[in-house]
């Protein structure tokens, strides 16, 4: 069974899917910057982008509500199978950029997101705070 623990870089970006990648960082600069949304609390932070990784067993999610471009770190929710009930944190978008799974899926960005409360992510997804 693979986990969303059995995912790595791939060490070959030359063979990344061009049209996944397209747009995987668009926009992202209209975000606050890393530290920008300390004084909201979780639910009333704008999710600004929208990534997933399915491989068919497992799903990640991440969201952003904090950028910045030269780093191109990220501040936002994630929640994957190593962390069902969810977390914020600090990722790398360049990092999920180059995750593929064992499976070859790789990360893709919500191409339909626009930005979002993360209170409604929750009650979309039925979940709870």
């Amino acid at each position: 069974m693979e986990t969303m623990t059995a995912i790595a870089p791939d060490k070959d970006t030359g063979s990344h899917d061009k049209d996944r990648l397209s747009g995987f960082f668009d926009g992202l600069d209209a975000s606050p910057p890393l530290y920008g949304t300390e004084a909201e609390p979780g639910p009333a932070k704008l999710a600004y982008a929208h990534y997933t990784l399915d491989t068919g067993r497992t799903v990640g999610h991440w969201w952003v509500a904090e950028y910045d471009p030269g780093s191109q770190h990220a501040y936002g929710y994630r929640k994957l199978e190593s962390h069902p009930e969810g977390t914020w944190g600090y990722f790398s978008l360049r990092t999920l950029s180059s995750v593929i799974s064992r499976k070859g899926q790789g990360v893709v960005r919500d191409s339909g997101w626009s930005a979002t409360p993360m209170a409604e992510v929750f009650d979309a997804e039925g979940w709870r705070w």
